[in-house]
């Protein structure tokens, strides 16, 4: 690629992730993650400086980890998809808080495959171009034919951290962190390796984990009961 179209491609990535992150211009998320390309004929974005990449795929399910994925990308030859771009912070707490992933499902007849028990589903996609070898989605493996494959984690430890889980269950409608702390995963059962006592299961909606650093004087769950 010759120096002057690689500079033409990241400076629209760049005003393609300014626009993304315009207060407004999408619901919030955990995370500062975007997907560039635009379906159905999607070419792989670079991300530019300050974001890290992090996986290469053709579709994904939307989630409120990394936002909406948009009109998938068709299956051609050498086709390469949308690019996840992270911001470094992003992605170091994202490949920091999520532990043993591996992608659950048997191409080609994947079946929409569920995470096994004590495991948490972060994404779900069908066709995974690459991720780099840091990356949680790693080892994708052979594209589906049919259904999608889910990308199962389990929770890092959190040896500085203070976390909890948020939500009242049975009905776990109202589960936002509070302000000074982040959400890791949703769950509506307890999960293996959590941080914190999840409490009774969920009948409807999900239980948020939340965390935030552990500071002197600084209790960002004051006043809120665990579920």
């Amino acid at each position: 690629m010759r120096e002057t179209d690689l500079h033409r491609k990241n400076v629209v990535s760049s005003l393609l992730l300014l626009f993304l992150t315009v207060p407004g211009a999408q619901a919030k998320r955990t995370y500062d993650c975007h997907w560039l390309g635009t379906g159905p004929i999607c070419s792989d974005g670079v991300c530019p400086s300050g974001y890290t990449t992090m996986v290469l795929a053709l579709d994904a399910s939307y989630n409120h980890l990394f936002g909406d994925f948009g009109s998938i990308c068709l299956h051609y030859p050498n086709s390469t998809g949308k690019t996840l771009c992270c911001k470094d912070e992003s992605a170091a707490q994202i490949n920091k808080y999520f532990d043993k992933c591996h992608w659950m499902g048997t191409a080609p007849m994947c079946q929409s495959a569920k995470c096994s028990v004590g495991f948490s589903e972060v994404s779900r996609s069908s066709s995974v171009a690459s991720a780099p070898a840091d990356s949680i989605f790693r080892n994708f493996g052979e594209r589906c034919q049919y259904g999608d494959k889910a990308l199962c984690c389990k929770q890092a430890a959190y040896p500085n951290e203070t976390c909890a889980w948020i939500g009242n269950a049975p009905v776990c409608m109202v589960n936002v962190c509070p302000v000074g702390t982040s959400e890791v995963v949703r769950s509506a059962v307890p999960l293996d390796g959590s941080p914190t006592t999840f409490g009774e299961s969920c009948m409807i909606g999900k239980k948020s984990l939340c965390c935030g650093l552990k500071k002197a004087g600084f209790t960002p769950f004051a006043g809120l009961v665990e579920a």
